[in-house]
């Protein structure tokens, strides 16, 4: 979900025809083409002289570090400023900072009544934010109804993150009865508007058939959107349907490729799949030594089954030098975590290695497996970073498990590992800014009782015919385009 709204909007809220406009109109500009130190040398006199538009600006460049150094403090006293003033936007992102801890001290309470005022005034991000905080019962009693409410209403403005939260909570009956028809409904919503987690959720619903009926065609197509869009777990799962030609033309080479682009941001599972195609030789050379890289790359973040795996490989030397002790160890690993069945399993190699060591060695072995703890690879750490607190259950994982000196075999169905992208404070594109104003315009459009047809921030044939109405009625020259006179009659702030 991004964190910054559009600044378009945020930069022609204050039009009106007075000495600034000049000045804060050149800050726009010098903004669009990347030249931060002109829009800062023409908004800041503004901000100082109280223009909340401005302060909320200018807390937008020290938020973000755009011609200025990145500077929290600096950026919530500015957004304080606006926000106090009432500007929505303002009091949207002094929310983030109070939620974040970023410039401010972390303070859920103070977040939630700085959405709330937002949310009041139809801020969609902070309606969803708000929604999360009641969700997870931060800084509000944890109320799934209001959570709801709060997701509802902006989804229904087009907010594609909260249309596929909304999705959740239909799919996991948190404050709505269980409704895999309607959750199939907001996923597509949101996937629609290229939002790459519904997009994965709606691949994961065709899987199951729940709310639509089983279609691995659909959620191949769905996978592959998501997947193109980085999302580690669409990877993962797409690398599946090709392993059993589920949806798509069963392809080992077109498999490996995604297992590698999943693998390589750090999903074990993934990471383990890639290490059986390569100790195989499936859809890519056999090779013994990248094979139990990849294994050690998931048993060190304690993936049971590539902790077994690895311990094979030491125990056959290959890919590694043979070692009794390092398979008496992954196999120990891998029979603390493994199920009831892999357990057995584990611990009859196990036992087979730990007869070829002395009880000195044993002991030395067994004292490193009580310490061992696994750890997550930065590659997954930084992608975890980008996860909406606000997550589905996780669905259930069928077993894979290795049986003695035998190879992992590919799981006969998508394994589907849900997670929720955030990110980052940053600007939208000159595209996305444009887009958000046309929306602010469809909005008072609407309010004023012209119907522009669906509020999407594009400017169809439906919002400048209901533009050139609403011209005509304030007296203004019926163009059908936006401009400042309109603006200032819409009201737009």
């Amino acid at each position: 979900m991004k964190w910054i709204t559009g600044l378009v909007l945020i930069c022609f809220v204050g039009i009106s025809v007075n000495p600034g406009w000049a000045g804060f109109r050149e800050g726009i500009q010098a903004y669009e083409r990347g030249d931060y130190a002109t829009a800062l040398r023409e908004w800041q006199p503004l901000a100082e002289q109280g223009d909340p538009v401005a302060q909320h600006n200018l807390g937008l460049m020290y938020h973000n570090g755009r011609g200025v150094a990145r500077d929290y403090i600096e950026a919530a006293q500015w957004y304080r400023k606006a926000a106090e003033q009432g500007d929505a936007h303002a009091q949207y992102h002094l929310g983030v900072m109070c939620e974040s801890g970023q410039g401010v001290p972390k303070d859920y309470g103070q977040a939630a009544q700085w959405y709330h005022k937002a949310a009041e005034q139809g801020n969609a991000r902070a309606e969803h934010r708000l929604g999360g905080l009641y969700d997870g019962g931060f800084g509000v009693p944890q109320d799934y109804t209001q959570a709801v409410l709060w997701y509802r209403r902006a989804a229904q403005q087009g907010l594609a993150t909260a249309q596929h939260t909304l999705g959740v909570m239909y799919h996991n009956s948190r404050g709505v009865p269980q409704d895999y028809t309607e959750a199939a409904q907001w996923y597509h919503r949101a996937a629609e508007r290229g939002y790459a987690l519904a997009q994965f959720h709606l691949a994961a619903i065709y899987v199951n058939g729940e709310g639509v009926p089983q279609d691995y065609t659909q959620a191949a197509r769905w996978f592959r959107k998501a997947a193109e869009q980085g999302d580690a777990d669409a990877q993962y799962n797409l690398g599946l349907m090709y392993t059993n030609g589920q949806g798509v033309p069963q392809n080992d080479a077109e498999a490996a490729k995604w297992y590698q682009r999943a693998a390589e941001q750090g999903l074990v599972t993934a990471q383990t799949m890639l290490g059986v195609m390569y100790h195989k030789g499936q859809g890519i050379p056999q090779n013994d030594a990248q094979a139990a890289r990849w294994y050690r790359r998931a048993a060190e973040q304690g993936h049971a089954d590539a902790q077994y795996n690895l311990g094979l490989m030491y125990r056959q030397g290959r890919g590694v030098p043979q070692n009794d002790a390092e398979a008496y160890f992954w196999f120990n690993i891998a029979a603390a975590g493994s199920s009831a069945a892999g357990r057995e399993t584990a611990v009859r190699n196990r036992d087979l290695a730990a007869a070829r060591l002395t009880p000195a060695q044993r002991a030395k072995v067994q004292s490193r497996a009580n310490r061992w703890e696994p750890k997550s690879e930065p590659a997954r750490i930084d992608a975890l970073m980008r996860i909406l607190e606000l997550s589905p259950e996780k669905y259930s994982e069928p077993e894979t498990y290795v049986q003695p000196e035998t190879r992992t075999t590919a799981p006969t169905s998508p394994v589907i590992l849900p997670s929720v992208p955030v990110s980052t404070p940053a600007p939208l594109a000159p595209s996305d800014l444009r887009r958000t104003l046309v929306r602010q315009v469809q909005e008072r459009l609407l309010a004023a009782g012209f119907s522009t047809g669906p509020v999407d921030g594009e400017m169809g044939s439906q919002t400048r015919d209901a533009l050139r109405w609403f011209q005509n009625s304030k007296g203004l020259l019926a163009t059908g385009d936006i401009d400042e006179k309109t603006l200032d009659a819409l009201g737009v702030r």
